[in-house]
């Protein structure tokens, strides 16, 4: 999540505790608290987004028990400038870290929320950023540092989110909400739906490795699997890689060798390998890097943890050289380009710390990583290990074992009163499930460039009630949830506008309400559609008992032909069949096809040329290119014959109600058709979808234009 709003890194980090340090694994985020000059550009007047900074007073510190009446203030951000009466609530579920990172690197949310009318939460996980329950000795105790969890994080957002209906929102009584979520934050939007169905009624829970635990049978070394999978499938050779690593140990071997390795990486002074056993913190060094970079491989440049080119795992691919012998000392110079791209990208650095005992660390920026160690040794045990070639080209780290993995912890908190009692490897799974067969409403999304996609809820796109599973073949960690940009694949486009679609109507406790506005609706009154969930199959929403209300909506006038004779189209038998015009999309001489209101007798060819014509009012570029891709498709099959008459009688109403406008209607319809002529839509009703999805955006967004004239307020 980009820099998306999060960069989950899973990387060897030490903590310091006093004199003593351990080794933090598996730290799906890692965006911790960033220090307090690069929060500022946050708030500065050219951040991209806007927000209010508040605090809910008086969180409790234990919701479980009634031993400790100890209450702290929670951080939170919100924007209402979007949000109309019972509009839903866009929460996230902060993870670990300063809560000005997800809100800056979510776009996802905030491109989304004019569309919904929504407000905008970004909720701070307890004992990150300013939400310190016990100030500066949060971390002194085990009495105070035992209430960080997943399970009491969870609780506080509760107490907020019903807090913020009933108090702090203004006409927000029955507002739905959807939690969003990015790596660890994602799997608390996952399990805030699965545990408070009756708080939260849709989760969008992205790279979220909610199954990576030893009693769900994950396999310790797929995150290093992963990583060298997409190096490869970038253009690596994985010999080459792994002829490097063991270069590394063999130079370190000598004194000469290690000469040229402190020269070749540029090491600092008091980070020179000096001994055999130093090379280990150099390949680490490395491999920490090479897991980042996969996890951040977004094609278009970003800067997170540090600056990055689009599609860096790319970059550095293109610098091989290909050297292939065992040990020999120039393969050290392939991983020297990783050690170039990824933390020498700018070209300002002159020298390198790699010794994690002597070093900030490339992290440092990130703030103290004492709050997810923490978790990481009691409730958040996932196990992480390397095995070399076949499966990874990282030097063998294999096996994980618990007993190690508890010294480590014993090293970090000991003096704070940590016993290894205090681990619960099999809690999460035992308390958040290792499926989730009452669960609804919470799409789970992973990109295979990511290595936490290993841990996930699904390794394919796949469907299970309205549990859903959304692959991203070119996604690293949780792309999808960053804010647009010129440079997005289309894939994430695509995966983006289906979340949307999703996402229009949810469940809201016995009352189902639709948020997504009505925009065709040109009457004084609508009848909205209620009775769906958001996921619900077109199967199942037909056997779900069906309600309307009626909503006030604005009076919409659209243009209308007056003169019948000027009609190329026209109601039926009014101009025979064969001289209705066809025409092309020739700039030059191309003129649109017109038509009565409610004519439904329209060729096969004469939809083709009607749909043409809507495709044309979507913004030139690839989106609209590939809308007319399809069109093109269903002109083969309308020459071919492959449409039933009933097919066209259904896909006439549809182009009736795209030509007024009446996007939602025409929407509504459009999944009938689908759900009802599957094999005659294939090839091509995509590139309807995908039109309709951006028209009811566009209308969408010039509604708010026209209803901004009244004035709405800027947080800022």
């Amino acid at each position: 999540m980009g820099v998306s709003w999060f960069l989950f890194l899973f990387l060897i980090q030490v903590f310091r505790f006093g004199d003593s340090f351990t080794v933090i694994r598996g730290d799906p985020v890692a965006a911790s608290s960033f220090i307090t000059e690069n929060l500022e550009r946050y708030r500065s007047k050219d951040a991209k987004y806007n927000w209010t900074e508040e605090y809910f007073e008086n969180m409790p510190i234990d919701h479980f028990s009634f031993a400790d009446d100890r209450r702290f203030n929670l951080r939170y951000f919100i924007n209402l400038e979007h949000f109309q009466e019972n509009g839903p609530i866009f929460f996230y579920t902060g993870n670990e870290g300063s809560l000005e990172s997800f809100a800056q690197n979510t776009g996802f949310m905030w491109d989304i929320a004019p569309l919904f009318k929504a407000a905008v939460v970004f909720a701070e996980h307890r004992f990150y950023g300013k939400t310190q329950p016990f100030s500066n000795s949060s971390y002194e105790t085990v009495k105070n540092l035992g209430y960080l969890s997943s399970e009491q994080a969870l609780a506080d957002f509760v107490e907020l989110i019903t807090w913020l209906k009933s108090d702090r929102i203004p006409k927000a009584f029955a507002s739905p909400v959807i939690a969003f979520g990015g790596s660890y934050g994602g799997m608390l939007a996952a399990w805030i739906r699965t545990k408070y169905p009756h708080i939260v009624q849709g989760s969008i829970a992205a790279s979220a490795p909610v199954f990576w635990f030893r009693n769900r049978d994950i396999k310790a070394n797929i995150f290093g699997h992963i990583v060298t999978r997409t190096f490869k499938s970038s253009g690596c050779s994985t010999k080459v890689v792994n002829a490097a690593f063991k270069a590394i140990d063999e130079l370190s071997k000598t004194e000469d060798g290690r000469k040229k390795l402190n020269k070749e990486f540029s090491l600092d002074e008091k980070s020179l390998i000096q001994k055999q056993e130093d090379g280990a913190f150099l390949a680490g060094f490395i491999s920490e890097a090479m897991k980042s970079m996969a996890m951040i491989d977004y094609p278009y440049p970003a800067n997170f943890l540090t600056e990055l080119p689009g599609w860096p795992v790319k970059q550095v691919c293109r610098k091989f050289r290909r050297y292939y012998a065992d040990a020999n000392p120039n393969n050290v110079d392939v991983l020297k380009k990783v050690v170039s791209i990824y933390y020498n990208y700018t070209g300002k650095a002159t020298s390198f710390c790699a010794n994690p005992e002597k070093c900030a660390g490339p992290y440092a920026q990130l703030g103290d990583t004492a709050g997810w160690t923490w978790q990481a040794c009691t409730e958040m045990v996932m196990p992480m290990c390397d095995s070399n070639l076949p499966n990874d080209f990282f030097p063998n780290t294999c096996p994980f074992t618990l007993e190690k993995y508890i010294q480590d912890c014993q090293t970090a908190f000991e003096k704070i009163g940590y016993t290894p009692i205090l681990s619960r490897p099999d809690w999460v799974i035992k308390n958040f499930g290792g499926e989730f067969p009452g669960a609804s409403n919470i799409v789970f999304s992973n990109g295979r460039l990511d290595p936490w996609s290993g841990g996930g809820w699904r390794d394919k796109n796949t469907r299970e009630g309205s549990l859903v599973s959304i692959i991203l073949e070119q996604g690293a960690h949780h792309y999808d949830l960053r804010g647009d940009h010129p440079e997005d694949t289309q894939e994430v486009r695509r995966v983006q506008d289906k979340k949307n679609t999703q996402m229009s109507t949810i469940e809201f406790d016995s009352n189902p309400v639709t948020i997504i506005p009505s925009m065709s609706s040109i009457n004084e009154s609508n009848k909205i559609s209620r009775g769906s969930s958001f996921l619900d199959s077109p199967s199942e929403q037909k056997n779900r008992p069906h309600t309307t209300e009626t909503m006030p909506v604005p009076t919409v006038v659209f243009p209308s032909i007056s003169d019948p004779s000027t009609l190329i189209f026209s109601p039926p038998n009014s101009v025979p069949i064969e001289k209705r015009l066809i025409t092309q999309p020739d700039p030059s001489t191309y003129v649109a096809p017109v038509k009565a209101a409610g004519d439904v007798s329209l060729s096969g060819l004469q939809l083709v040329q009607f749909l043409i014509k809507a495709s044309l009012r979507l913004k030139e570029g690839t989106t609209q290119q590939g809308v007319q891709v399809r069109l093109s498709k269903l002109h083969e099959s309308v020459t071919q014959n492959l449409l039933s008459e009933a097919s066209l009688k259904k896909l006439n109403y549809i182009v009736d109600e795209i030509d007024r406008e009446l996007y939602d209607e025409a929407w509504t319809d459009f999944e009938q058709f689908v759900a009802k002529f599957p094999s005659e839509a294939a090839g091509w009703s995509q590139g309807i979808r995908i039109m309709l999805i951006e028209l009811r955006r566009n209308a969408q967004r010039q509604f708010l234009h026209r209803s901004s004239s009244a004035g709405t307020r800027k947080f800022k």
